[in-house]
This record gives structure tokens, C-alpha cells and sequence, in this order.
């Protein structure tokens, strides 16, 4: 594909007629299940077990029976050679289920098969940006309403897909609107999203995407982001300032024991990555450390919180060691 990718709901073909298609064997499908209606299995994607292949007969009195594309409840009802052409753009997203069709007379009618997208994409296992309403359910904005913004390397490869918290929305790319229109396909219809891909995220993007968070009290968020910046290989000194501020972090939300275990580990890399200006400070040859002072003041003032005053003020003594004022001190401990 060349240009800027698109993206696209996939609707039925509107229309002032119902479907020409109508289900004829609920009794032999569902036998005493409820309800009595095809829907996926609880908290999945797919098809129940049924005993027997659904049944429809299909009226061209009644609608059109020549779409290569309706819509049924919740699944899609394709044509043989729809179903190909979804196959070969990307068999791994769906799954089928092959129906009986009857004309009236009880003749053999045209193949249908129902169809289900599997790719379901989890905003917290993709990190599909998306909004949080009032009362902290998520949501999705659609034809215009918001933009969704995508992770590159997570959407590239997929032309199709559902999202967790829309399931009931299917989302395509260019390749699967280019393909209908080269087979003709009847009855599906592709409605132009303001979807954009985020361009792929690096260690150093999400260490100041969470420090603002940290800086404007979003603790969750900011923790989230800067454990993501770790977890995408943040460099030595990096990853120094992604624990400091994850610790600071933890300590404003009030979790100190994770605060501690990231403040020490902080110390511990800090040392390891300049070892000659820590033994000088810590022989009192030298006057300043500021990046550690900063650390262990903060580290004293968890201690301090869990009620620990021994390492509290060891700490606090270390961080004037390292050129932290008792001015500075003082004003830090005023935010506690």
C-alpha cells in the first residue's frame, strides 16, 4: 500500500427491506438454551456448539438474497465467495459457520456461511489509546465524534479487527475495501473512520509522557507509563531517572513499600554508574552529588511515612552528605 492508511467501520448495505434470509430450526439449534438467539459464548468471540447446522430459508420475496455480505444478530452472513476473499486477505482473523439454505419450495438455495472476527485488540495488552468515562467504564468515539489513536506496530500487520470495549465495531484497513471492490462484492458497506496510527512509542516518549503525569498527581497513570518506558529497554541513565520518578510516583499515591524497593534500586544503579564521585562524597572529599541527595531525601521521607525513624534520619543525614541543604530538606519535608 502507498499513502497515508485509512481505516474503516464495516456496516451492512443499507437498505429499506429486511433481509430476504429467515431461521427456520431454533428448536433443533438451541433445544432448551437461553436465549434462544445466535450470540458468541459468554466473555468470547465464535460459535456455540451446535447440534445441527442452522437452517435458513431464503425468499427473494421477502429482501434481497443475492448480497454477498448481510449482517445477522451479532455475526456476519457471507457468500461462498466472500468468505474466499476473507480467507485469502487474512485467514487467521475469523472463524466460520457453514448453514443449511432452503429455497421455499425446499430446493438447494445459495451458500451462506456465518462469519465472526476473532481479533479482538486489548487496550491494556496493546495499548489502544481510548477514553475513560464518569463513571470509569471505557468507550470509543466513532464517526467523528473522537479520534482513536492506534500503536503501529500493533495494528500494521492486522487489516482487520475488533476493539475490547466495542466489540460490536469492526475495524478494517484499505485492503479489505480494495478487495471488495475488485470482486464486487454486493451489500457491505465501508464508513470512513478519523482513525490515526500513533507512531511507535520508545523508552524516552513514555519517561516524559509519566513524569507529566507524575508532576500533574496522575499516580496510576504515570506509574503505568513509566513501568511501559522500562519495560521498552530505557538506557542506563535513563532508567535511573524512569525509577526515581516511578518511586516518587508510588510515594505520592502511598503504596512506600514500592516507593522503597525503587528508591534502592535507584541508589544501586546510580552508584554503579559513578562509582568515583560517590566514594569521594562518601569519604567527604567531595561536596555534591545532587542526583543522589534528591533520591535519598525522598527514600527518608518513605521511611518517615511508615514510621521508621531510624532509616528516616539516616537517609535525611545522607542526603545533606550528598549537598542536599537544610533548606531544600526542609521544603521537601513540607510536602509530606
Amino acid at each position: 500500500m502507498t499513502g497515508r492508511r485509512k481505516f474503516y467501520i464495516v456496516d451492512r448495505r443499507v437498505t429499506v427491506n429486511p433481509s430476504g434470509f429467515d431461521l427456520a430450526n431454533e428448536d433443533a439449534l438451541f433445544g432448551e438454551r437461553f436465549p434462544r438467539t445466535m450470540s458468541p459464548p459468554d466473555g468470547q468471540r465464535g460459535f456455540h456448539d451446535y447440534p445441527v447446522a442452522p437452517l435458513f430459508v431464503c425468499d427473494p420475496r421477502t429482501g434481497p438474497v443475492h448480497w454477498d455480505f448481510e449482517v445477522y444478530l451479532n455475526y456476519w452472513f457471507i457468500s461462498e465467495r466472500m468468505k474466499r476473499l476473507l480467507e485469502n486477505l487474512d485467514r487467521d482473523a475469523f472463524t466460520f459457520l457453514r448453514c443449511d439454505v432452503r429455497r421455499p419450495d425446499g430446493s438447494d438455495g445459495p451458500a451462506r456461511w456465518l462469519c465472526d472476527v476473532m481479533r479482538v485488540l486489548d487496550e491494556q495488552k496493546s495499548e489502544i489509546r481510548i477514553g475513560t468515562a464518569d463513571d470509569g467504564g471505557k468507550f470509543y468515539g466513532f464517526a467523528g465524534r473522537a479520534n482513536l489513536v492506534f500503536k503501529e506496530n500493533l495494528v500494521g500487520p492486522h487489516p482487520i479487527f475488533r476493539m475490547r470495549y466495542a466489540e460490536d465495531v469492526v475495524i478494517c484497513d484499505d485492503r479489505l475495501v480494495s478487495a471488495c471492490k475488485a470482486a464486487r462484492i454486493v451489500g457491505v458497506r465501508f464508513l470512513l473512520q478519523r482513525l490515526r496510527l500513533r507512531p511507535k512509542i520508545d523508552a524516552q516518549s513514555r519517561y516524559r509522557e509519566g513524569n507529566a503525569l507524575r508532576a500533574a498527581g496522575k499516580h496510576d497513570l504515570a506509574i503505568a507509563a513509566l513501568s511501559e518506558a522500562i519495560r521498552l529497554g530505557a538506557g542506563e541513565h535513563l532508567l535511573d531517572d524512569c525509577l526515581r520518578c516511578r518511586a516518587d510516583a508510588h510515594l505520592q499515591k502511598g503504596d512506600f513499600a514500592r516507593a522503597i524497593a525503587d528508591f534502592d534500586e535507584t541508589i544501586r544503579l546510580r552508584r554503579e554508574q559513578a562509582p568515583a564521585e560517590t566514594a569521594l562524597v562518601d569519604s567527604g572529599l567531595a561536596v555534591a552529588e545532587p542526583r543522589l541527595a534528591i533520591v535519598y531525601q525522598l527514600r527518608g521521607e518513605a521511611y518517615l511515612k511508615m514510621g521508621d525513624q531510624a532509616r528516616t534520619s539516616t537517609d535525611f543525614a545522607t542526603a545533606r552528605r550528598f549537598g542536599l541543604s537544610d533548606q531544600q530538606q526542609d521544603q521537601a519535608l513540607r510536602r509530606t
